[in-house]
């Protein structure tokens, strides 16, 4: 399911250019400023952090606060979003996109998806980065499909801290935003609700988005060169297939009386195979 937020009927959602799959949230033909994304598509709300009460026949009105339980409650709709500890800080959305900003206002990243998921207990905002702003080799090696996508995923219900960081998934909705969460393919720096979250997040983003030109410009470096070297079929059966499957009667423990020596090696020669094909 998508698990978007609405508000007046109006899903809390944008995508620029190719529509998601649910086709619900507002589809722009190019992409916003980050206060337009911000702002115009209900990426900001407000939270509380509030105390559950629990019965106290001392107190005048029969209830106290308990002290080491919270909800985060969602203020303009009153949604109680999930329950958290005493140690838990608050930041926004705005806080935790923050460091999406300044790369956006530099135009090395255009601001492609964004939402509110789960009546606001989630939320994301994704962008492309722009190829022309990077080196030659990135220009020409590498290509926009090869770039990942950065993003933040702000959590307020307590299942998990602020993400930032890089994957090839474009997020549109509750499942895509789950399969990028947990794929290994996106690489995610994780900032707990602590004290001092604020000042880590921006920690996190000056180690993840700082500097990224330059790191693709080495990858597509790389990626030249492998373009550019020739396997021998010894070579490739060296570097590749004895790598990545090797022959098991290579091994010292390989015994090929067992029972399922056989199936063994078979299984290791089709894997071969494929590969080599």
């Amino acid at each position: 399911m998508h698990e978007l937020a609405f508000i007046n009927g109006k899903a809390q959602a944008f995508t620029v250019g190719d529509q998601s799959w649910h086709g619900l949230e507002q589809n722009l033909d190019r992409a916003p400023s980050y206060e337009d994304a911000l702002t115009k598509y209900g990426l900001l709300y407000p939270l509380a952090k509030k105390p559950y009460f629990r019965p106290s026949p001392q107190s005048p009105t029969g209830w106290t606060e308990a002290g080491d339980a919270f909800y985060i409650e969602r203020e303009d709709t009153g949604k109680v979003l999930g329950s958290v500890s005493d140690k838990y800080e608050i930041v926004t959305n705005e806080q935790a996109f923050k460091p999406l900003k300044p790369l956006v206002d530099q135009g090395l990243l255009t601001l492609e998806t964004g939402g509110v998921l789960r009546d606001g207990a989630d939320a994301w905002l994704l962008g492309r980065w722009d190829l022309s702003k990077f080196g030659p080799n990135a220009r020409d090696v590498l290509g926009d499909e090869v770039l990942p996508f950065s993003a933040v995923l702000a959590n307020h219900n307590g299942r998990r801290g602020i993400l930032l960081g890089v994957t090839p998934i474009r997020i549109v909705c509750a499942n895509t935003l789950g399969v990028a969460e947990t794929s290994g393919v996106s690489r995610w720096e994780s900032i707990s609700h602590v004290s001092g979250a604020r000042e880590r997040l921006i920690e996190a983003a000056e180690s993840i988005f700082v500097g990224i030109v330059q790191r693709y410009e080495v990858i597509a470096r790389q990626y030249r060169l492998l373009k550019n070297t020739g396997l021998t079929e010894l070579d490739f059966s060296k570097l590749v297939l004895d790598v990545v499957v090797p022959d098991p009667r290579t091994r010292l423990d390989f015994n090929p009386e067992a029972k399922l020596a056989n199936v063994v090696v078979d299984r290791a020669d089709r894997k071969r195979a494929e590969i080599h094909r």
